[in-house]
């Protein structure tokens, strides 16, 4: 090779080399505070040692904003990506969420990323758009108060049942004096709840552990958790269908702190584990969306979200049960209908046994509404799910805002230079409006020179130093009548989103909260936990999962 054509070549490669690292060099949006040794990988080796140290995500975005003394702060987390802004302010967030979206704001590049590989043509995943309407309509009827109070309460109230019976047989076991790992049958329980509202039947997740138990004869394992105040019991085989949902759901967990989460799940598919659990997914997809058009050919009553979308379907088009929309609209439904709420329902356990006079409150005020039958009857489903108990609301609404099982929102900018507190922010940037700091469970960052005009505060009485309490009674207000009454906008927080983006799925979860508390403190008295597995540490997958999680249970 000729000299002259060995420099040109040298030239260029050190020129391109060079064009790579400048367009790899994280580029700040002017104004912005953001970690001032930023190096080429930004604030991504942070972030991964954060996640390995505490095994948590979000965390690390909320603080960032308490590091560097800002309610807005930017991170550059993805490879050759824009920053993700960082917003910890209440007001901001009601004023983004409820009045610029989705002219401005819309659904977020990360979460449709982390989503793709399982729902890729799922409504949650697309801009605010006619299809995305249309998508929408097919489900809506899941949420009509008819069926949410006459159908999936009901089917809701039977899986819950199972779960008393199998605590009961372990409370049996354990004692009183000693306490045992609750999560891991809570999302059961709520697994079986949602399959049922969704498809009609429940897979049997509960009762194979209840078998499992009833016919061990030795039920307990020895293990360093083993102790003369704790047991640990020993788990047996679940359903099929329940460890091809368990795949699924930490498959898309894995992908959370990823670079490339669209491109990791893809590789995840190609995994024998993963690729099993998808063909488990479709198989049984397609037996009850078959069941479930025979049903409706005929004319049979709905009892199912599956029966429902079918039915309305119909009126419209002729059926397809192979059509992706309609198989993913269902399974979404499916899976985001049991996780959030077990991992809610996980961290409101801790309160219930650390707080035992709100436990008393509440459970004073759901025999109140139910006296007629007694204080240790089950209320029936249907009369949980359309009754009005003020201090049961305020629990669950406290639950959400101190545990935040899903700490913020996320939003893309779609309209150029969108402003957020004076700076204006590029088409194409991820917003996330956190929700378990700064403004919500601490005081607000005071940022006097940020503009914050036009944008109304949200109005509240709470004291700045009471944030980070568990008040159930913040959420209650004394009419001029005298009677008390809930009252969802008492001051900021909004686990599900806010606006024509805000969670689908929101009364649903509404009425899982209220059908499992109102059955569990009937059922059940919760006794302090010992205080080693008893802390508030977290672990992050999709959700924001606390990393104990006991009860210790006496029956009423």
């Amino acid at each position: 090779m000729e000299p002259q054509v060995s420099i040109v070549l040298c030239t260029a490669v050190v020129a391109l080399a060079y064009y790579i690292f400048r367009l790899a060099l994280p580029k700040p949006i002017p104004g912005i505070p953001h970690n001032p040794n930023l190096g080429l990988f930004g604030d991504i080796p942070a972030l991964k040692k954060y996640n390995k140290d505490t095994q948590q995500v979000y965390r690390f975005l909320t603080d960032a904003c308490s590091n560097l003394g800002s309610p807005i702060v930017q991170l550059f987390a993805r490879p050759f990506g824009k920053p993700w802004v960082i917003v910890s302010d209440p007001d901001v967030a009601y004023d983004v969420l409820m009045r610029r979206s989705p002219s401005e704001f819309d659904r977020s590049t990360l979460f449709k990323d982390i989503l793709h590989g399982l729902v890729p043509n799922h409504h949650v995943r697309m801009n605010a758009n006619d299809v995305m309407k249309s998508q929408k309509r097919l489900m809506s009827e899941t949420m009509s108060p008819s069926f949410l109070h006459d159908v999936a309460s009901e089917k809701l109230h039977s899986a819950i049942l199972g779960l008393m019976e199998l605590w009961r047989l372990k409370a049996e076991i354990a004692g009183p004096e000693r306490a045992f790992v609750a999560s891991f049958d809570v999302k059961h329980a709520m697994l079986d709840g949602i399959w049922n509202v969704a498809m009609g039947w429940m897979p049997g997740t509960t009762a194979s552990q209840i078998e499992g138990l009833r016919n061990c004869q030795d039920p307990l394992v020895t293990t360093p958790a083993s102790s003369d105040d704790t047991v640990v019991f020993r788990e047996f085989e679940v359903p099929p269908l329940c460890r091809a949902m368990e795949t699924m759901d930490n498959s898309v967990d894995t992908t959370l702190s990823s670079p490339f989460p669209k491109q990791h799940h893809w590789l995840l598919r190609r995994m024998p584990g993963l690729s099993a659990a998808l063909k488990v997914k479709e198989r049984t997809i397609t037996e009850n969306l078959t069941a479930a058009k025979a049903r409706a050919e005929r004319g049979e009553e709905q009892r199912s979200a599956a029966d429902l979308v079918i039915g309305r379907a119909m009126k419209t088009t002729k059926i397809d049960i192979s059509d992706p929309i309609l198989r993913d609209e269902l399974f979404g439904f499916l899976a985001a209908g049991h996780d959030i709420s077990a991992t809610t329902i996980a961290w409101a356990l801790k309160h219930l046994s650390n707080y035992q006079q709100i436990q008393t409150k509440l459970r004073e005020a759901v025999q109140s509404e139910f006296a007629s039958i007694g204080p240790k009857k089950i209320p029936e489903a249907a009369a949980i799910a359309k009754a009005n108990i003020p201090y049961l609301e305020a629990f669950v609404e406290e639950v959400g805002r101190c545990t935040a099982a899903q700490p913020g929102t996320s939003r893309c900018v779609v309209k150029d230079g969108a402003q957020l507190m004076g700076f204006p922010i590029p088409a194409g940037t991820d917003v996330f409006f956190m929700t378990d700091g700064p403004g919500y469970l601490s005081r607000p960052i005071r940022a006097p020179e940020l503009d914050k005009d036009g944008i109304k505060r949200w109005p509240t009485t709470w004291k700045e130093e009471d944030l980070d309490k568990f008040m159930p009674e913040r959420w209650l207000v004394e009419k001029e009548d005298g009677k008390v009454e809930f009252d969802v906008n008492a001051g900021p927080c909004h686990p599900f989103g806010l606006g024509m983006r805000g969670c689908f799925g929101k009364k649903l979860a509404s009425v899982e909260m209220r059908v499992f508390f109102a059955i569990l403190i009937a059922s059940f008295e919760l006794l302090p936990v010992p205080d080693r597995w008893n802390g508030y540490q977290a672990w992050d997958k999709l959700n924001h999962n606390p990393k104990y999680s006991y009860v210790r249970l006496r029956a009423i």
